[in-house]
């Protein structure tokens, strides 16, 4: 049965909405607390591991009178973004990207379902999601050892990224939204990201990064918008999904 709020909140056949609508109780329930659920199930694929994002600079009034929500901007894999002419970087991303799977254990068949229907308008979700296991990056550079390329224009004035360390990964989602007789199905490829967390890297002048510190993750709770990459075509950066063993 779905409650009168979410029904209300339901103004189309719109997978996108329905997300964000059920976003924060889906993570709770398959992830926990600790995880950050995918802000956008149809951007998921840019929530890879060792992504990197950055947060957009407000001003202090904006700050202050909270005028709007704190904005996140991703910009790409983290090899993508590195001075490789000043540092042999090869190694380091190959340590890196040589992932561990973690022994946390989530529900292995998880199933999300809501429906109702008032004054003949009938709306409903179904949400499917298919053996997720976490994967996490050895951190194991040091510092010193990685360096941004400071000459890339979207890292300008960038003093600290953040980089996703840890992926939940699923074999199969898939979510379907029906608004009478419409219906918007999302069905997702092997290896989507669902959660992810993340660490803060300060960044020098000469862009060097590091080193790691452990920040405050995002709370399902937080209201904050995000910025995407456009013309998108990501991979799974460290290796096949087969391979990782999910």
């Amino acid at each position: 049965m779905m409650d009168l709020d979410m029904y209300s909140a339901i103004t189309a056949c719109d997978n996108r909405l329905v997300w964000s609508l059920i976003r924060d109780e889906v993570g709770n329930e398959l992830l926990g607390k600790d995880i950050v659920p995918v802000p956008s199930i149809l951007e998921a694929q840019q929530f890879e591991i060792l992504t990197l994002f950055v947060k957009k600079k407000r001003s202090l009034l904006s700050r202050l009178l909270r005028r709007e929500r704190p904005k996140f901007k991703i910009l790409g894999p983290l090899e993508q973004f590195l001075d490789h002419k000043r540092r042999d970087s090869k190694s380091i991303m190959n340590r890196m990207t040589a992932l561990v799977k973690s022994a946390q254990v989530f529900t292995r068949d998880y199933f999300y379902r809501r429906s109702q229907m008032v004054e003949g308008v009938s709306k409903s979700i179904q949400l499917s999601v298919k053996e997720t296991n976490k994967f996490i990056s050895p951190l194991t550079a040091s510092y010193g050892e990685l360096v941004l390329d400071i000459t890339n224009p979207r890292l300008k004035g960038i003093r600290k990224v953040y980089l996703i360390s840890e992926v939940c990964y699923a074999r199969y989602m898939d979510l379907m939204t029906c608004y009478n007789s419409e219906e918007d199905y999302k069905d997702c490829q092997k290896g989507t990201p669902v959660g992810f967390c993340y660490v803060k890297i300060p960044m020098a002048a000469d862009g060097t990064i590091g080193p790691v510190k452990e920040c405050v993750q995002l709370t399902q709770n937080d209201q904050v918008d995000w910025i995407y990459e456009t013309n998108n075509n990501r991979t799974h950066t460290a290796t096949t999904f087969e391979e990782m063993e999910v």
